[in-house]
């Protein structure tokens, strides 16, 4: 299982959105990653983790047309250890 490496840590708190609710990304991951609104975020989670990232199409093109089952499906699956994140 691939561990993670944690480059920023911020506490965030869940805002109203309009009629919805969120939490709002800090600008240095949004700078770091060349995100811009309106671009698609995956969203992962379990019991305990949450985890959100910018969404790979390309990657995942490329898994479904080289036949790649095992990376495709793998993509969606969390770590089963809370703390395999932080790491």
């Amino acid at each position: 299982m691939t561990k993670h490496k944690v480059l920023g840590k911020t506490i965030r708190k869940i805002v109203k959105v309009g009629n919805s609710i969120g939490i709002t990304l800090p600008r240095e991951y949004l700078e770091a990653h060349n995100l811009k609104l309106g671009e698609s975020m995956e969203i992962c989670f379990n019991k305990k983790i949450l985890r959100v990232e910018p969404l790979n199409l390309q990657k995942i093109k490329q898994a479904v047309e080289h036949g790649n089952k095992e990376s495709a499906e793998n993509k969606h699956t969390l770590p089963d250890k809370e703390n395999s994140l932080t790491e």
